[in-house]
């Protein structure tokens, strides 16, 4: 839910990118809570997770205040949203590539 939730780059702004504004613009996280913590097992702190990938997941809820400050300071984006806004935007964007899929059909792409 985390990725499908984002906008995807298209190939030539992914090249250009470095890999904090790739984490940042391709990731997001599913707001804390008691049971989203216990459900996702500490995942839903996706952001934390992808700039720190070898951080065991108890300490990715203490280290947010820390990354969401430093996106502040310096004008990043820093995207986190409720389980049922992501789960929303994962079935918008879902929608998009089966749309994209059926056009690409009818017009006999592959």
């Amino acid at each position: 839910m985390n990725h499908y939730a984002c906008e995807k780059f298209i190939k030539e702004d992914g090249r250009k990118a470095n890999f904090l504004t790739i984490q940042l613009e391709t990731t997001k996280n599913i707001a804390p809570s008691i049971i989203t913590d216990w459900i996702c097992g500490g995942l839903n702190y996706q952001i934390e997770h992808h700039l720190f990938p070898t951080l065991p997941r108890h300490n990715l809820s203490k280290i947010k205040p820390i990354i969401e400050d430093f996106c502040k300071q310096n004008n990043l984006p820093y995207m986190s949203e409720s389980f049922v806004t992501c789960f929303m935007a994962v079935e918008e964007n879902l929608s998009k590539i089966a749309d994209t899929y059926v056009q690409m059909k009818e017009k006999k792409i592959f």
